[in-house]
């Protein structure tokens, strides 16, 4: 980094404790080209430009004269200004960056141009992952260390990149994305689907042909049966979905969207959503479909619960399992999200699964996936006490601490 500072007349002795004390980072093209040059592979192009972000508080108005006068700012601006650069006028047609303030731009005569954005975030690297709109661009200097960093370096480091989910969806930004990636692909980069969350690690869905083979499932998108390995192996984003000893294949981006649209409240439960065949979970069932950290869920435990004005209408609940490829081939879950059953008394499948102990899970030590490292815990799903009056919910509340349903819960005086 200290040579790439230097060609742009930069001295890194003076610069560094600058963008230190400031908190301040460069993000983006150029330390994206840096870093693949520092791993020896060829960039493929030439930074038309060095990008700085510099944070300051939300609370802060005013043009862009009084943020000139702000100790950090200042501090990066005037040493700028003191190694050659100018204030230059840039074009309109390129849309700003959700919670930019402003954007300072400089030219050197030399025609080595800085874009200052001064952004409404208290924590910069926070701010690169979740409004820059390609992964690969997610690389910055950490000044601290004098390193260059990226949020995907297995990926990065191949000249690989995928679209990420940015807060600023706007059409103009959309073309403006297009033509990002069109220049990308001209450097010699090549472009792969947005990998799914996950929360300890990715299944690495091994030995597929051992644990699936000659299995198949139904997929319900494309209403034809596919190979269960086929389907787990052409992308993360596949999920399978056992209920009984029949497979349902689903996209889990796709699935998790169509469920939310069957949003309802039972009472005594909360929210519930329903799969395209009715099965329906609670919302912390419902959130595990999106993690990368396994690949088969099963439903079981079903029974059903009446609901609406007159009580004519039903729904079943089902407890979810979930498991990565290791763990469905021992039968032991990775997690379990119990459905919570009405406080009369518990579903009839739950005691015999109890009673015969069957998909037992292991123990915490061989168990990557504790219910503490998920951010939806199973507390989440029963949070409506609105529905109830004070003593239904506590006679409630006990039911579920009884049966081992919930943890207990702290009712605050």
């Amino acid at each position: 980094m200290e040579e790439f500072l230097t060609s742009y007349h930069i001295s890194y002795d003076e610069f560094k404790p600058i963008m230190t004390s400031t908190n301040s980072i460069i993000a983006g093209s150029a330390p994206l080209a840096c870093y693949l040059a520092q791993q020896g592979i060829d960039p493929g192009f030439e930074p038309s430009n060095l990008d700085i972000f510099v944070e300051t508080p939300y609370d802060v108005q005013g043009s862009i004269m009084s943020f000139l006068v702000q100790q950090d700012i200042s501090k990066i601006f005037h040493f700028l200004i003191r190694a050659g650069y100018n204030t230059a006028v840039s074009s309109d047609e390129e849309p700003v960056m959700e919670r930019v303030k402003f954007v300072i731009h400089l030219i050197h005569p030399s025609n080595k141009k800085i874009n200052i954005f001064v952004v409404r975030h208290r924590n910069l690297l926070e701010y690169i992952y979740t409004h820059f709109d390609l992964s690969g661009c997610m690389t910055w200097w950490d000044a601290n260390a004098n390193t260059l960093q990226t949020v995907y370096p297995e990926f990065t480091s191949k000249k690989e990149m995928h679209p990420c989910d940015s807060d600023d969806l706007s059409e103009n930004r959309s073309e403006h994305y297009l033509a990002r990636v069109e220049k990308y692909k001209s450097r010699g980069f090549t472009f792969y689907e947005r990998p799914p969350n996950y929360v300890v690690k990715q299944d690495d869905r091994a030995d597929l042909e051992t644990i699936l083979q000659d299995k198949s499932a139904f997929d319900v998108i494309a209403y034809e049966d596919v190979s269960c390995v086929e389907y787990l192996r052409s992308s993360p984003w596949n999920i399978l979905l056992q209920i009984g000893d029949k497979y349902h294949a689903y996209r889990r981006d796709v699935l998790y969207k169509t469920m939310m649209d069957t949003e309802a409240i039972l009472p005594h439960i909360g929210y519930v959503y329903d799969t395209p065949h009715h099965h329906t979970v609670t919302r912390s069932a419902l959130n595990h479909l999106l993690y990368a950290d396994y690949s088969i869920y099963e439903l079981s435990g079903a029974y059903t619960i009446p609901f609406g004005l007159n009580r004519d209408q039903t729904k079943t609940l089902y407890t979810m399992k979930c498991y990565d490829l290791s763990h469905y081939s021992q039968q032991r879950y990775n997690q379990i999200i119990y459905a919570p059953s009405a406080p009369s008394a518990p579903s009839e499948s739950e005691e015999s699964e109890e009673k015969d102990g069957s998909a037992a899970p292991l123990e915490s030590q061989d168990d990557n996936n504790d219910d503490d490292d998920l951010p939806h815990l199973i507390n989440n799903d029963y949070s409506q006490s609105q529905l109830l009056s004070e003593e239904e919910w506590m006679e409630y509340n006990q039911y579920l601490i009884e049966n081992e349903i919930i943890y207990p819960i702290q009712n605050e005086q």
